[in-house]
């Protein structure tokens, strides 16, 4: 049952995850969203709750579901998201589907996995040195993040 009797436009979608329509990333992106919609109802909440995939989640749930995945858009990133959407006929307001939200994630994800080494070349070009083991001040790292690139807020 690839995709869960989802679209052949969705089966598209899912075969381009690592594992397809039966890996675990998919059943990964599918407890995601499922959890997204038990906050939406309340999850402390005792009445009936919408089956399964079929409903939507807020399109404010968006990054936060990226995020779960593993992908962390910028602001830019995710405008670009909202803006490929609202061609659609998405705003603000809408919801969206598990099927669009894996085909978004499969559009706008990273090529490319973040490794150790480069995670390592980022704090050397803020001056970190693990060889000599001299880290990075906090006062700095903090004026650096929220001074320079993207912004960024203390929230």
């Amino acid at each position: 049952a690839a995709g869960d009797g989802v679209g052949a436009v969705a089966d598209r979608f899912a075969a381009l995850l690592e594992g397809g329509a039966d890996g675990e990333f998919y059943r990964e992106a599918k407890d995601y969203f499922l959890y997204a919609q038990l906050r939406a109802q309340g999850e402390d909440a005792t009445r009936d709750r919408a089956a399964g995939l079929g409903g939507t989640v807020a399109l404010s749930e968006l990054p936060k579901l990226m995020r779960a995945l593993g992908h962390f858009p910028t602001e830019h990133e995710l405008r670009d998201m909202y803006v490929e959407l609202n061609a659609e006929g998405y705003d603000a307001s809408s919801s969206i589907s598990f099927d669009r939200f894996v085909a978004i994630y499969v559009n706008h994800r990273s090529v490319f996995a973040v490794e150790r080494e480069d995670i390592d070349a980022a704090f050397e070009a803020l001056g970190a040195d693990a060889e000599i083991g001299r880290g990075i001040d906090r006062k700095d790292l903090y004026r650096t993040l929220t001074h320079e690139g993207e912004p960024m807020t203390r929230g």
